[in-house]
């Protein structure tokens, strides 16, 4: 408390001597600083047909590329464009020209493909994929044709990805894999993601170069879907498939299926595996048709294998922890050495046989945050909890408490930052609705507590806020992960160290804050409609706030932390601002584009200076109050800005992006006219 009304008093003294106006000390540029433990997926592997030490990976962080056997890694732009998504579904080099690359891409409503004829320097959109044709998998062939498995067909290129056009026996059939089997591209076999119940459906085979098809289903349960398939190169008559079935209570539909007669006849091959409907990857030896690996989720192991043909199934033990790989795949070049994407940020290698493993990922960025919180000596990012002792200069993963939780959100005292809460949910093969899971540690991470009691099984904690004025109030909403749109609110009863259910206005809320100084009143905004929602009692009851609607889509919402009667909220109708406690609102916002906003952030120590992240805009900031506002991007490598946080001991704001890691800004850069007219509400003791 001494500390922060120093801090005050020594603002309050400038301002006093006369320095209210703009003193610009140094251009205000972004640092895009070491990677946290991200969260996100690789999605494919590419390896040059020429150089073995050169290949790609890619996934929602966009594509990298390597020149020594991943020792360092350079990002290949598919586009200069700041507020472009970077979500790379797949990814194929050419045989014939290792300069010719082919990309599937999704954009934050389409999807497209692109090609590359400088090894990945310049991309060309290729008109026959915008919009809707989502590329699954894409597949050069040695004999110079290209196919990609496509939400909607398969599609084919006889000239190295210049011109397509779709397979119409496989039209309205959403493919999830193509798998070339001989040298000379004559047999191909292809998967559907989802049973279509269509004439020509599941797993397809041709033997004329893709001219025909036919289907290869007879012992396979139906329906189910398809999460992966393999071909042995030792036989490529031998073929394995994982699949989950529409219903988790039906095993029968789940699985992992093998085939020695190029998919004439398919018989289960899952003995031993705890969790079949969960498996992801699968990957077959070159060298035995009955070694295969299997990533799945499981409570203590994320990698299979058998040697038997799938008789029987071990945990590969010597994998790090905490994995699920996400993409496996073998060298071309090299029969012992595998390359495995994990979905928590790391990219393994083994020249063993999976003996040994070594971590390729230096250099390669790309996490999404969207919960950053703490102080300078405890900073924490998630949802993925990563923890920084250094004011983000170093990483360290916090999560030791559950490996295969779905992280959802994460939320950090802001008045002791060693109180940390981790939300998320769990979902296995035994279980036929997700599971909720909350914990808290109260020491930094060192050790966690469950704090699951009382809420509802299907509903995964997705907001958090807790009251600056009673720490011991912690609100939760959390929605079911099978609608993904009905909601429950619950507060904390500390007593019987569970949560009480309370009332809720509205089947879904986008945002929820709690007042600086009242823990009772709350705010939160709809997810349709864009209206404002206001309660004095803790959540037991709620109305409309008259007056305001901040578009179609309501946003975000937020309270002056030094002035408990002025509310902001923001929508893609713009920013209104209520001085009134939400009886009266103005819209206001000078500069500001009109969009969907994120994150609303206020200097508490110095309220007329505030940050707002917007939709494919970034960063604006204002020192007015929120009258006008300016752009804030110099040194940003994206515009897709989820959350903004202020780390007052280093006057230091960072922004958490989707999928460009974490960037941070020096304040003291800004040259801000201080408004000498704050106040500053009195400091809070925690509990």
């Amino acid at each position: 408390m001494f500390i922060r009304d120093v801090r005050f008093i020594i603002i309050s003294s400038l301002v006093i001597l006369g320095m209210n106006t703009m003193a610009l000390q140094a251009d205000p540029v972004w640092e895009k600083i070491n990677q946290p433990i991200g969260s996100y997926s690789f999605m494919d592997i590419a390896f040059s047909p020429h150089d073995p030490n050169s290949m790609l990976v890619c996934g929602p962080f966009g594509i990298y590329s390597t020149e020594d056997d991943g020792e360092s890694w350079t990002f290949l732009p598919l586009t200069s464009e700041p507020q472009a998504s970077r979500n790379v579904t797949s990814i194929a080099i050419s045989p014939e020209n290792p300069d010719i690359i082919l990309a599937g891409l999704t954009t934050n409503s389409e999807s497209t493909l692109r090609r590359s004829s400088d090894g990945g320097q310049t991309w060309t959109e290729i008109s026959a994929f915008q919009g809707v044709n989502y590329a699954q998998d894409i597949l050069f062939c040695d004999n110079g044709n290209a196919w990609v498995a496509a939400n909607f067909g398969l599609m084919h290129s006889s000239d190295q990805g210049l011109n397509w056009q779709r397979i119409e026996q496989t039209e309205l059939v959403s493919f999830q894999r193509i798998i070339q089997l001989d040298s000379a591209g004559d047999s191909l076999v292809a998967v559907s993601l989802v049973a279509s119940f269509s004439d020509l459906d599941l797993v397809i085979f041709s033997s004329d170069g893709g001219t025909t098809w036919q289907e290869r289903i007879t012992g396979l349960p139906y329906p189910l879907n398809a999460t992966d398939i393999t071909v042995s190169r030792a036989d490529p008559a031998f073929w394995y498939m994982s699949a989950t079935g529409f219903f988790p209570e039906n095993p029968e539909e789940t699985g992992i299926f093998k085939t020695t007669d190029y998919g004439q006849n398919w018989v289960r091959c899952d003995n031993g595996l705890s969790q079949p409907a969960f498996s992801r990857a699968i990957l077959a030896s070159p060298l035995d048709p009955d070694h295969v690996l299997l990533s799945s989720i499981d409570y203590e192991h994320g990698l299979f294998e058998t040697t038997d043909g799938g008789e029987s199934w071990q945990p590969r033990q010597t994998l790090p922890g905490m994995t699920y790989p996400t993409v496996m795949a073998y060298a071309p070049d090299s029969p012992h050495t595998i390359w495995i994407g994990n979905k928590a940020y790391t990219l393994y290698r083994t020249t063993d046989s999976g003996q040994t493993w070594n971590s390729r990922c230096q250099g390669i960025v790309g996490g999404y945050f969207y919960n950053i919180g703490g102080n300078s000596s405890h900073l924490y990012a998630g949802p993925m909890p990563s923890h920084s002792t250094d004011n983000g200069n170093t990483w360290q993963i916090s999560n030791a408490f559950d490996p295969w939780m779905f992280q959802t959100v994460s939320l950090v005292n802001p008045l002791n930052s060693g109180t940390v809460y981790q939300g998320g949910y769990t979902w296995f093969f035994d279980e036929i609705m997700p599971q909720p899971e909350l914990f808290v540690t109260y020491d930094s991470g060192q050790n966690w507590i469950s704090r699951s009691a009382g809420i509802e099984p299907n509903y995964a904690p997705r907001l958090f806020c807790i009251s600056p004025a009673d720490t011991g109030r912690v609100y939760l909403y959390a929605v079911d992960e099978t609608t993904r749109r009905d909601g429950k609110l619950y507060m904390y009863d500390a007593e019987n160290e569970a949560w009480e259910e309370l009332s809720i206005p509205t089947n879904y809320f986008k945002y929820l804050t709690v007042h600086p100084t009242d823990p009772d009143i709350l705010l939160a905004t709809g997810y349709e409609g864009g209206l404002l929602y206001y309660s004095d009692n803790g959540g037991n009851s709620w109305h409309m706030s008259d007056g305001v609607s901040v578009g179609e889509r309501g946003w975000f919402v937020t309270i002056d932390p030094s002035d408990g009667n002025t509310f902001y909220a923001m929508g893609d109708a713009g920013l209104y601002r209520s001085q009134d406690q939400g009886v009266s609102w103005q819209q206001t916002g000078e500069g500001l584009p009109i969009a969907l906003c994120y994150n609303i952030t206020i200097n508490p120590l110095q309220p007329n200076q505030m940050f707002a992240s917007i939709k494919n805009f970034g960063v604006y900031w204002s020192y007015d109050y929120g009258d006008t506002w300016q752009p804030l991007h110099e040194g940003l490598g994206t515009w897709m800005i989820l959350t903004l946080f202020i780390e007052q001991d280093s006057n230091t704001l960072f922004a958490g992006t989707y999928y460009d890691g974490i960037y941070r800004l020096d304040m003291n850069t800004l040259g801000v006219e201080n408004d000498p007219q704050i106040t500053f509400l009195p400091a809070l003791q925690p509990n």
